[in-house]
C-alpha cells in the first residue's frame, strides 16, 4: 500500500510541473560602445555583439557562458582596438532587472593609426594580445524576450608600445538583448 501511495504522489507532482520550463536559455545582444583605449587619449566607437548560454538557476544565481566581440566603426585618431572574448557570467535577477558580472578572456588586435605609433626608436603598426576583461551590467526586461542593456568592462591588454607593457581600456555599452523562447506554444499564466 505504501508503494502505491508513494507512486501516486510522484505521478501527481510530475503532472503539476509546468511543461514550459527551459533547462537552458539562449540570448543574444547588440550594443554601441564607447571605448577609452588608454593609449594617449585614444577613443573608439564600437559595435559590440555577443551571446549567452544561461544554465538553470542555483540559489537565485544564473550561471552562463558568454561570447562577445567588439569591432570599431570609428577609431578616432590614435588606435583601433578589435577583440573577441569568452568566459563565465553570473546573473542575479530581481523582477524585470537582471544584474550580472562577468570575467572574460580573449584575443585582441591594436592597429596604430596615422602611419603607426612611435615609442622609443620603434614605430608600431599593429600588435596582438591576449586580453582579459571583467565587468558588470544590467538588462532590464521590456517584454518577455526583449531587454535594454547597460554594460561596463575593464580590460587589460599587453602592448610593446608603452613603457608599462600594458594598457587598461574601459568600455561602456548601451544596447538591447533578445532572448530566444523555445517554448512559445506552451506558456502558462502566472
Amino acid at each position: 500500500m505504501f508503494c502505491l501511495v508513494s507512486l501516486l504522489t510522484d505521478v501527481s507532482q510530475a503532472q503539476s510541473t509546468p511543461t514550459a520550463t527551459q533547462r537552458l536559455q539562449l540570448s543574444t545582444f547588440l550594443a554601441s560602445s564607447r571605448v577609452s583605449t588608454k593609449l594617449i587619449n585614444g577613443k573608439n566607437f564600437d559595435v559590440t555583439s555577443g551571446a549567452d548560454l544561461i544554465f538553470p538557476t542555483t540559489h537565485q544565481i544564473r550561471p552562463a557562458i558568454e561570447v562577445r566581440g567588439s569591432y570599431p566603426i570609428n577609431s578616432g585618431k590614435v588606435d583601433s582596438q578589435k577583440a573577441y572574448f569568452v568566459g563565465p557570467r553570473l546573473e542575479y535577477p530581481i523582477g524585470r532587472l537582471r544584474t550580472y558580472i562577468d570575467v572574460l578572456i580573449g584575443r585582441g588586435r591594436i592597429e596604430y593609426l596615422d602611419d603607426g605609433y612611435i615609442f622609443g626608436t620603434l614605430r608600431y603598426i599593429t600588435s596582438t594580445s591576449v586580453v582579459s576583461s571583467s565587468g558588470a551590467g544590467l538588462d532590464y526586461g521590456l517584454t518577455h524576450q526583449i531587454a535594454a542593456k547597460v554594460d561596463f568592462q575593464y580590460q587589460r591588454w599587453s602592448t610593446p608600445a608603452v613603457s608599462s607593457s600594458t594598457i587598461s581600456p574601459t568600455v561602456l555599452s548601451f544596447g538591447g538583448v533578445y532572448t530566444f523562447d523555445f517554448n512559445t506554444r506552451h506558456h502558462h499564466s502566472e
